[in-house]
């Protein structure tokens, strides 16, 4: 008996150890009531928590035991504490230089603007639309779009884009120097572009001239830009089969092509997506490839006929007519571009320098 008198005594007292109330801060202004903050940035006190910049927490001490962690995309401070009033603490946040962009998760959002050529000019309708904000991955027909949660259309008014912007897409260490690269991608279709009747390769040439006027030389792999498309060096281009076999292969962990045709723009292997319905690896209901509206990949079904995204059905088809459908510029980026703010969702993309 005096043994189930010990236990049940020491499970009392367990419950009055762990039994304090703790509360939690997340906390944007250094002046929060009841909480004094000291805060100092690379040795350099400061009246205000930052807005900008990423940093990381070094070192804090606050008086009465509270416990600070520090979330580095949000600029804000996670304050937790047994008590609600009256604690002191000293936080000391150092710049973090760290965060390469390869390094963030894939899909997301990114603050990048194109500077070769890319349109500047609005034209709206169904016809070869373009924002004038391309530059930036604004969609075309995006401005006169007043629909919630829809962001322009190319071909059809009955099938809007759900995103806009730029996308981190895939990475991959392309040069075997042991650094990757980060691939991003337009979340939409900043212009909408005409195919050639009956002639893929004029369709696809036609793509990959849009495209290169999104390169930006400061953070585009390479630091040139191409003012005639060549596969053979470029850095920028319209999204093809082997963007979707990287897309598929590191989102889904199964690459997949989406026809055996087009060699040059394809991957020698996978299973091919052609016309198939209803399938995540092959992109449905992901938004990075199911994206709302219809576009163009820039790879060849044969010929004649040049594949495409088609959002009716959600999946991939062919189509020898002129659409016209949107482009989706890929723009190779350097392995030194790193995030130096921004959250990474569409409303607030990162914010990147090289």
């Amino acid at each position: 008996m005096k043994k189930k008198i010990f236990i049940i005594s020491f499970i009392a007292i367990l419950i009055c150890i762990t039994s304090y109330t703790y509360y939690e801060y997340n906390i944007k202004n250094i002046k929060e009531d009841d909480i004094k903050l000291a805060i100092n940035i690379n040795g350099t006190k400061v009246d205000e928590i930052p807005t900008t910049g990423i940093y990381t927490l070094e070192s804090y001490s606050c008086d009465n035991g509270s416990t600070i962690s520090w979330n580095k995309f949000e600029n804000e401070i996670i304050f937790k504490s047994i008590t609600t009033s009256n604690e002191s603490c000293s936080i000391n946040l150092v710049s973090d230089n760290s965060n390469y962009l390869v390094d963030m998760p894939l899909g997301s959002y990114v603050s990048y603007t194109g500077s070769n050529g890319c349109p500047t000019t609005e034209i709206t309708g169904t016809g070869a639309a373009k924002s004038k904000d391309a530059c930036s991955g604004k969609n075309a027909n995006q401005n006169a779009d007043t629909s919630n949660y829809t962001y322009g259309y190319c071909y059809s008014a009955n099938y809007k884009f759900y995103t806009y912007g730029w996308r981190l897409a895939y990475t991959l260490d392309s040069d075997s120097d042991g650094t990757k690269e980060a691939y991003i991608v337009t979340a939409g279709s900043p212009e909408c572009v005409a195919g050639t009747e009956d002639n893929s390769t004029s369709t696809i040439a036609s793509l990959n001239a849009k495209a290169i006027k999104y390169c930006n030389e400061a953070l585009a792999y390479g630091g040139t830009c191409q003012s005639k498309y060549t596969a053979s060096n470029a850095n920028t281009w319209a999204m093809n089969g082997k963007d979707y076999y990287n897309i598929t292969e590191q989102w889904y962990g199964e690459g997949r092509r989406l026809y055996s045709y087009d060699t040059a723009t394809e991957n020698s292997s996978g299973t091919e997506c052609y016309n198939v319905y209803s399938t995540k690896q092959c992109g449905y209901n992901s938004d990075i490839i199911d994206n709302g509206g219809y576009y163009w990949f820039g790879s060849a079904y044969n010929s004649s006929y040049t594949l495409y995204w088609y959002a009716t059905n959600r999946n991939v088809r062919h189509n020898s007519g002129t659409g016209p459908y949107g482009a989706r510029p890929v723009v190779h980026l350097k392995s030194t571009v790193r995030v130096v703010g921004g959250k990474g969702t569409m409303e607030e993309p990162f914010i990147i320098e090289s």
